[in-house]
C-alpha cells in the first residue's frame, strides 16, 4: 500500500475539490483558509484576499435567529448542517448554494468547515417550473371561477320563479357555490396557494345579504385576526360561514328587531377559535339537527375542527 503524508494529502483533497472550501476561525468565525473553488466562485483576487473576512458578508440575506439556532445545535451534536442560500460575490454576481458546514479538528485545533456547492442552474430551473406550475393552477382557478359564475347566474335567474321553499334552498345553494367560487377568484389573482381570511370571510357575508335585499342587518361586526391560511382550511371556514348567514337570515331575523350578526377569529400557538353571533340563536329553545348540521359537522371534521356549541353562539375551534 501506497504511504501518503497526511497534511500533503489534506492540501490536495482540499485545493483539488470542485466546491467551494472554507475553514472558519471558531473563536471569531473569520475565514482562516479557502480553496481555489472559493476563490473563483466569489471572483475574489486571490485566496489572500478572503482572510479575516466573514462569509455571511457574502449572504444576500442574513442568518435568522432560527437557521443560528439550528446551525448551532448541529455543530454542537458533530452533525452536518445543510441549507440553500443566496450569496453575492465580490464584484456582485448573485447565485445559490447549498450551504453545508460541521465541526473538525486539524493539528488539534478545532474549525468549522464550510462546503458550498453552486446550484444556481438547478436552481433557475427549479424555479422555472415552479413559476410554471403556478401559472397553470391560476388558469385552472380562473376557469373554475368562469364555470361556478355561470352556475350561479342560472340559479340567480331561477330565484323568485318558484314557490318560497324552493326559492329558499336556490338561495342557500347559491351561496354556497358563491363562497367556493370567490375562494377560485382570489387564487386565481395570486400565485400565493394561501387566503387572507379576513377578507374573504367578509365578502361571504355581504354577497349572502346581498340575495336578500329586504333584509336589514343594523349591526355587522367583524373581529378577524388577519390570518393567511391554507386554500383548503380557508374554504372550509367560507362554507361554515356560508351556512350560518343562512341559517341567520332563516331562523334568526326579525324585522322588528335591532338585527346583529358578530364574527370573531382569532388565533393562539395552540388553536384558533372561530365564533359566529347573531340575535337570534339565544331565542331558540330547541334545535332539530338536519341537513345544515351535518354539513357543519363534515366541514369542521376537514380542518380537524370541532364544534364546541351551536347555541346560543356558534363556536368552533381548530
Amino acid at each position: 500500500m501506497a504511504s501518503f503524508d497526511n497534511d500533503e494529502l489534506l492540501k490536495v483533497f482540499f485545493n483539488e475539490s470542485p466546491d467551494a472550501l472554507f475553514l472558519i476561525n471558531t473563536t471569531d468565525y473569520a475565514i482562516e483558509m479557502c480553496n481555489d473553488a472559493a476563490v473563483q466562485l466569489f471572483e475574489m483576487d486571490s485566496a489572500e484576499s478572503f482572510l479575516s473576512k466573514f462569509g455571511h458578508d457574502y449572504h444576500v440575506d442574513e442568518f435568522t435567529p432560527e437557521d443560528i439556532a439550528l446551525i448551532q445545535q448541529a455543530l454542537d451534536r458533530n452533525q452536518v448542517y445543510r441549507n440553500e442560500y443566496h450569496y453575492k460575490t465580490e464584484k456582485g454576481k448573485y447565485f445559490w448554494a447549498i450551504f453545508e458546514t460541521k465541526r473538525v479538528t486539524i493539528n488539534n485545533k478545532v474549525f468549522q468547515y464550510v462546503r458550498l456547492i453552486d446550484i444556481t442552474e438547478e436552481r433557475s430551473k427549479r424555479d422555472s417550473k415552479e413559476l410554471e406550475l403556478r401559472n397553470l393552477i391560476k388558469e385552472a382557478n380562473h376557469r373554475i371561477k368562469n364555470n361556478l359564475s355561470s352556475i350561479l347566474s342560472l340559479i340567480h335567474l331561477s330565484i323568485g320563479n318558484s314557490d318560497n321553499e324552493n326559492d329558499t334552498r336556490l338561495q342557500e345553494l347559491h351561496s354556497r357555490i358563491s363562497a367556493v367560487a370567490l375562494l377560485h377568484e382570489k387564487l386565481s389573482k395570486t400565485a400565493d396557494s394561501n387566503i387572507k381570511i379576513k377578507k374573504y370571510l367578509v365578502e361571504i357575508i355581504e354577497k349572502a345579504l346581498m340575495l336578500h335585499p329586504s333584509i336589514n342587518i343594523l349591526k355587522l361586526n367583524f373581529e378577524i385576526e388577519d390570518l393567511d391560511l391554507a386554500n383548503e382550511v380557508a374554504l372550509n371556514l367560507g362554507l361554515i360561514t356560508s351556512e350560518l348567514i343562512s341559517n341567520t337570515i332563516k331562523h334568526a331575523y326579525d324585522p322588528e328587531n335591532h338585527n346583529f350578526i358578530k364574527l370573531n377569529l382569532q388565533s393562539s400557538q395552540a388553536m384558533r377559535k372561530y365564533t359566529y353571533t347573531d340575535n337570534g340563536l339565544a331565542n331558540i329553545k330547541q334545535v332539530n339537527r338536519g341537513l345544515g348540521d351535518e354539513i357543519l359537522e363534515v366541514l369542521a371534521s376537514q380542518i380537524n375542527g370541532e364544534i364546541v356549541s351551536r347555541v346560543p353562539v356558534f363556536k368552533l375551534k381548530f
